[in-house]
């Protein structure tokens, strides 16, 4: 049965956690110089540290392992899910430092995802029919994961956007897995995650004091799509792409648009419809955010109201 107060205590444990772990690093970051200089594409005036992500990977392993031994998860599943977000992190916080070769970017993803996927998953078909064979379904997953890795990073473009949409993402998809009783797994680390980007939100709400980085935004598209996952193989597929469906749209039109103009699509750009929204005037930086969120919340009460209608 779901405890309520165990997921605000995860909650609220991650948010002072987080709070004062970007505290910290607001003086860290900026005496080692790992900013983000302004230029032509950035929304931002002047220098800002980048890289509060680092305080959620301080949450995740410091309340991971003490919640979900005793009320999530299995010993094995949180090594490996743990495990899986520090790599991320850390070779993450290596490109906010120094940027590193797309290629390797890539490849650090796709890797975390093969690992995810073949340690984790059913050793069974559950998205395509049985027929097919298993190691296709798998790696057709690893793709889609490391695609959603990726374009999660792409969409952190403008102050709150990240935190906005995370929070509202699993807020969607918490209270679908709790109407469809399909277990309280996510529903506990979903408390976990928002409650860093709850504190996030202090610090990176327009005008930013700190940006996320790498090193946070590649981490939460790691984890959110781990939720979604979870979603799909209780069969739930078309739910969990529809409560991520803006991230997921926003990102693929705005890369195929990229693509016919022949551009390089693994370059920094400010073309996403919502940073279009804040440039043309129409939007403040604010505005842009919070529509994200309601577009999220309405998007996943379409999903839940039809699960109450089949």
């Amino acid at each position: 049965m779901l405890s309520i107060p165990l997921v605000f205590s995860i909650l609220i444990a991650s948010m002072v956690i987080s709070y004062w772990g970007i505290f910290f690093l607001l003086k860290y970051l900026a005496k080692n110089s790992i900013l983000d200089i302004p230029n032509e594409r950035s929304n931002h005036k002047v220098p800002t540290p980048r890289g509060a992500g680092l305080a959620l990977l301080a949450s995740v392993t410091l309340l991971w392992p003490v919640f979900g031994a005793y009320f999530i998860y299995s010993f094995e599943y949180n090594l490996i899910m743990t495990t899986a977000v520090a790599i991320l992190g850390v070779v993450s916080f290596m490109d906010d430092k120094k940027p590193l070769k797309p290629g390797v970017r890539l490849g650090v993803h796709i890797a975390v995802a093969s690992f995810t996927i073949f340690l984790l998953m059913p050793q069974r078909n559950v998205l395509l029919p049985e027929n097919v064979p298993v190691l296709v379904e798998k790696l057709m997953l690893i793709i889609c994961m490391a695609y959603f890795v990726n374009i999660y990073n792409f969409m952190d473009g403008i102050d709150g956007i990240t935190a906005v949409n995370t929070i509202t993402v699993l807020l969607g998809m918490s209270v679908f897995a709790y109407v469809s009783g399909i277990g309280e797994n996510y529903i506990y680390l979903s408390g976990l995650i928002i409650g860093f980007c709850f504190a996030f939100l202090i610090f990176n709400w327009h005008p930013a004091k700190i940006f996320l980085g790498d090193v946070g935004s590649v981490p939460l598209g790691y984890l959110v799509g781990a939720f979604a996952l979870y979603l799909a193989y209780h069969g739930y597929l078309w739910q969990a792409m529809l409560i991520n469906a803006y991230y997921i749209l926003d990102a693929t039109i705005t890369i195929l648009i990229r693509l016919k103009n022949k551009e390089n699509i693994l370059e920094a750009h400010s073309k996403h419809f919502y940073q279009k929204a804040v440039r043309s005037g129409k939007f403040t930086v604010k505005q842009a955010s919070l529509g994200v969120g309601m577009i999220n919340l309405v998007l996943a009460s379409i999903a839940i109201g039809f699960k109450f209608m089949i």
